[in-house]
């Protein structure tokens, strides 16, 4: 939900429209080149739950372009690059998987609108926190934002169950080093620990992608860099 570079339209989608393209099935749209553009602009991750997504050349992509208004219900932004995210796979590729991102939002008749976690709203990412167990919950008692979150009524379900461990496991290993670092109570021995670690999950890897959950990691050291 973070780190989404400024949108720029790709050239094969600006090309298809000024050829007279109006559909995104059905004609000669080649959205792998859709895909890898959606990939660097978020650096790797997915749109939703930050998860790694991938567009290996030639291999199936682990990324599918969602279009946050639906196709089904907004035929008119079916080609608007700025409705267009990547998304993982949301578990669709698992047997009997709890399914989250668009394919819980759209895993119903109906259309699930969302109201506030939009991945392309700037700062969104300041509009929820986690819990120690990985839980992402709003950041105030706002109504709109719990229910993009949860589950029970199609929507994104950012709290499906391996989603919500893998970023209790980050926050476990941040806490336990964290911990150990507070034992010397030297105070710039904590603050450089936290630095350090705010900046490698800050830091692009040679792929120009950043750590899968990411989020998690830097709100939680931004949180104990401002207690000390």
């Amino acid at each position: 939900m973070r780190f989404i570079d400024k949108r720029r339209e790709p050239k094969v989608l600006s090309e298809y429209k000024a050829k007279g393209g109006t559909r995104y099935d059905g004609g000669s749209l080649k959205k792998n080149e859709i895909q890898e553009q959606l990939l660097n602009e978020q650096k790797g991750l997915c749109a939703y739950c930050m998860k790694r997504i991938s567009a290996p050349l030639n291999k199936t992509p682990h990324l599918n372009i969602e279009h946050i208004l639906c196709r089904t219900h907004y035929p008119n932004k079916e080609l608007d690059y700025l409705n267009m995210v990547g998304v993982c796979l949301g578990n669709s590729d698992k047997k009997n998987a709890e399914l989250h991102c668009d394919k819980s939002k759209d895993s119903s008749k109906h259309h699930y609108l969302l109201k506030k976690l939009i991945p392309t709203t700037e700062d969104v990412e300041s509009f929820f926190k986690f819990t120690k167990n990985g839980k992402m919950i709003p950041v105030s008692e706002d109504i709109d934002i719990q229910r993009d979150i949860q589950r029970d009524i199609d929507a994104l379900n950012l709290n499906e169950f391996y989603t919500k461990k893998n970023r209790e496991n980050i926050i476990i290993k941040l806490e336990n080093d964290y911990k150990r670092k507070c034992k010397s109570k030297n105070k710039g021995e904590v603050y450089k620990f936290l630095r350090k670690e705010l900046l490698k999950w800050n830091t692009l890897n040679e792929n120009g992608f950043l750590q899968p959950y990411c989020i998690v990691a830097i709100k939680f050291i931004s949180k104990k860099l401002r207690q000390i």
